[in-house]
């Protein structure tokens, strides 16, 4: 068993050879702002957003897992905002979610269909 704070922390490696519990806890509370701009903005600046954010993953500033955490503060967005009302964007969200924790996808592509899909 290991017991960290974030499975962002552990080589590929290491990761694929582990099973991941979590625990429930959310850390988006630092990305609740930038999801609320990052909604509120036209398509253009989404996808400007976005440009941002993957060049400071290829970086190294930012890792997947903060992709990821953006992602989860956007759902959470989307949530509070009413589901009825924001049924397409959060399946958006939930698919891009889906294809984020695996090893092969492309970043920049699951975050650009959210941009174009919210």
């Amino acid at each position: 068993f290991l017991i960290i704070p974030s499975a962002h922390l552990l080589l590929p490696t290491i990761k694929s050879r582990l099973s991941q519990v979590d625990t429930g806890e959310r850390h988006i509370a630092k990305d609740m702002p930038a999801a609320e701009a990052f909604l509120s903005q036209p398509v253009a600046k989404r996808l400007e957003t976005i440009k941002a954010i993957v060049d400071d993953i290829s970086k190294e500033k930012k890792t997947k897992q903060d992709a990821v955490d953006f992602l989860n503060a956007l759902e959470e967005t989307l949530h509070s905002a009413g589901v009825k009302d924001n049924a397409k964007a959060l399946e958006s969200v939930l698919t891009a979610k889906k294809y984020a924790t695996d090893r092969a996808p492309s970043v920049k592509m699951l975050l650009e269909y959210v941009a174009l899909n919210v």
